[in-house]
Order: structure tokens, then sequence, then C-alpha cells
């Protein structure tokens, strides 16, 4: 799907990946705090538009037992430590620092090749998990 087509959720989880957490030079010139104000996201989804309309992106959507398992199954290294996705699971969430994130349409990034099944919204999974969110929306970025 066109960048342009996404549905906001998407479009403003790229935008924090590669923009405000990553370095991307075509955007240097837009002030950007962590949050954006509202402002701040027009400018930037307006300069994304621009630069990444004909970029494609698969947005998928899984129920929660099969993102459990893509992240289970796509990150080799939990299977060193531990025993289940939920063992893990409850060792990542026992470690604190699991904001809140009442809105579950913002999709995790996916990029298995790396041998992590994302890269990034973990916290974001682990906070849809911890509510129980019955579907998970990810954007694989090997596709």
């Amino acid at each position: 799907m066109y960048f342009t087509l996404l549905p906001l959720p998407a479009k403003k989880a790229l935008i924090q990946y590669y923009v405000i957490e990553g370095d991307a030079l075509a955007f240097e010139d837009i002030q950007r705090d962590d949050p954006p104000t509202q402002e701040q996201w027009s400018k930037l989804l307006n300069r994304a538009h621009e630069l990444w309309c004909h970029d494609n992106y698969e947005l998928q959507t899984l129920n929660a037992e099969d993102a459990k398992a893509f992240v289970w199954e796509n990150t080799p290294d939990l299977h060193d430590e531990y025993d289940s996705f939920e063992e893990y699971h409850s060792s990542y969430v026992a470690g604190g620092d699991i904001p809140e994130h009442p809105d579950s349409s913002w999709p995790v990034l996916a990029m298995p090749s790396c041998e992590e099944a994302l890269v990034d919204g973990w916290h974001r999974f682990h906070s849809y998990v911890l509510a129980g969110v019955s579907s998970f929306h990810f954007i694989n970025l090997d596709k």
C-alpha cells in the first residue's frame, strides 16, 4: 500500500521511527518535539507525503495469538533465555517502563530479517498484550 493510502496511525508510526527517533535528513528543517505538537505532525506528514508517496508498505493485522507467535518465532535470541513467549513477556513487563497505549491502532514495525521481529514498537506491543488487545497492526519493512 502506498504511504499516502496508509491510515494516519501507520503514517505516524513510520514518521516516529524514521524521523523522530531516526535521522532523516530531509526533515531536519522541521522542528520536532517528542512527542510532536499538532502543528509539527502536520508539517511532518506533509513532507512525508511529498517524499514517500510512491513507497509501498505492507500493513497487516494479526490476531493476538499470531502476533505473539510472530514475535517469538522471529526473535531467535529469546529462545536462549526463555521457554515461551509468556515467560518472555512476563520478564519484559517486570522490568517496568511500559507506557500505557490505550489506542492499539499504532502498528509496530517488523523486520524479521534483522534477527529481531520488531525494529520499533516493543513497548507498544507489550502494552497491547497487557491490555488484552485482540488484534495487532504490523508494518513489515522486509516486504
